[in-house]
């Protein structure tokens, strides 16, 4: 957890526990394998606890039954978290053949998704409900322990993470206040809007102005890689035959991966910063539904183009090269303009301000990606949707159309209802 799977060695293990690589090497023949053991023991308590899961609905035994599920999560991921924190960043199990982490997780998936399917969730399909069950409650947590977004308690951040879920699903909960009330919270500062930052292009030699595009190409299939297979298990090798071009021109332009995932940094932070400022100004002009929803699809496109790369922000060693603080900037920006938009809502009950923020966050964060694992994406507007949707039945239940009137957004509504 210190120092990130791929920045520990055998040898490092081994002076932890006071021996040598010999030691080491009578129990396990690699890290991998370790690391392995560790996964299928976390495996086993996720399957478990899957089975746990007891009746859910709209009425109080249903939110209660979440509540329970929902701090036995946190439980396990307390527990697991060495396992946990580490899947972003290594992005896939490739390297674990002892291990089929892929096939636990569909288990996992279709054990969730039987007990919603006895209970039939309105206006969601059952993969989207069982997407937003799973992920929203892992990225929270993953949160917590990488200390983002100054949240509360582990006990009061999971009681909002079963609340909003609850209503996610369940919006007509009889359980919750019709008028909810005002949940106390630590004052935010005011936020400034954010002027986007171009990023800087390196000057090139008049020769190789011709070549110019192949950089793009370049950073478009070194991207696309990091998303299909994570960042560590992406060779030199395989972004020039990605880009269509000699390994010979790679290296004019990336003499490492590193500079690589660097330059897709810088891009994406500027990207993010503009989008922070868009919804930030959204914020300050009030809460404007129909112009949310537009940011949303701008923001589904942004995520989906650099999600492989921000996956690798969790990794702490990559993290650090790239420097976490400048990372830790940008995703803070944008959580300063979540908050700002929060600001202008009635919370549910029983939802602390900072974690609603996090819940948002995971939500931007999570369901940009195919509710289905190995399914294709879903075009952006229907992603788009679907977020919208989850947050109106939960955070943003108190915000009332402006600006444009009741149009596109008021139609949606009345089709749900």
């Amino acid at each position: 957890m210190a120092n990130g799977y791929h920045a520990t060695s055998v040898e490092a293990i081994a002076t932890a526990v006071g021996g040598s690589r010999a030691t080491i090497y009578q129990y396990f023949t690699s890290k991998e394998e370790i690391y392995a053991e560790l996964v299928r023991e976390c495996e086993d308590a996720f399957l478990a606890h899957a089975h746990t899961l007891a009746d859910l609905g709209p009425h109080a035994e249903g939110l209660r039954n979440l509540r329970r599920w929902m701090h036995e999560w946190a439980d396990i991921y307390d527990r697991y978290a060495v396992v946990l924190l580490e899947v972003p960043g290594i992005g896939t199990f490739d390297s674990l053949p002892v291990t089929d982490a892929n096939q636990v997780a569909k288990e996992f998936r279709a054990v969730i998704a039987e007990r919603l399917t006895d209970i039939g969730i309105e206006g969601l399909d059952t993969a989207d409900a069982v997407s937003v069950l799973v992920r929203v409650s892992h990225m929270v947590n993953l949160y917590r322990y990488r200390g983002m977004f100054d949240l509360p308690s582990r006990t009061t951040t999971s009681e909002a993470v079963a609340i909003a879920l609850q209503l996610m699903l369940f919006p007509d909960t009889d359980a919750i206040p019709a008028t909810p009330a005002t949940v106390p919270r630590a004052t935010a500062d005011p936020i400034e809007p954010i002027e986007p930052v171009e990023p800087v292009e390196p000057k090139v030699r008049p020769e190789e102005s011709d070549d110019w595009p192949a950089r793009q190409d370049v950073l478009a299939a070194s991207s696309r890689l990091f998303a299909e297979r994570g960042y560590h298990a992406v060779s030199m090798a395989a972004i020039a035959s990605g880009a269509h071009i000699g390994r010979a021109t790679l290296y004019r332009y990336f003499n490492t991966k590193a500079k690589i995932l660097a330059a897709l940094t810088a891009s994406a932070l500027s990207q993010s910063a503009h989008l922070a400022a868009e919804l930030t100004a959204l914020a300050e002009r009030g809460p404007d539904m129909a112009a949310l929803h537009a940011w949303m699809r701008r923001y589904v496109a942004f995520h989906r183009n650099f999600n492989g790369v921000i996956r690798a922000w969790f990794d702490g060693a990559v993290a650090e090269q790239l420097s976490s603080e400048g990372i830790r900037t940008g995703i803070g920006q944008l959580g300063g303009a979540v908050t700002a938009v929060l600001d202008r809502t009635t919370l549910p009950a029983g939802i602390e301000h900072r974690a609603a923020t996090a819940i948002f966050m995971a939500v931007l964060g999570r369901m940009t990606e195919p509710t289905e694992p190995s399914s294709p994406p879903d075009d952006a507007d229907r992603t788009a949707d679907l977020m919208m949707l989850l947050l109106e039945r939960s955070l943003l239940r108190s915000a009332t159309v402006v600006g444009p009137g009741p149009g596109d957004v008021g139609e949606r509504e009345r089709d749900r209802t």
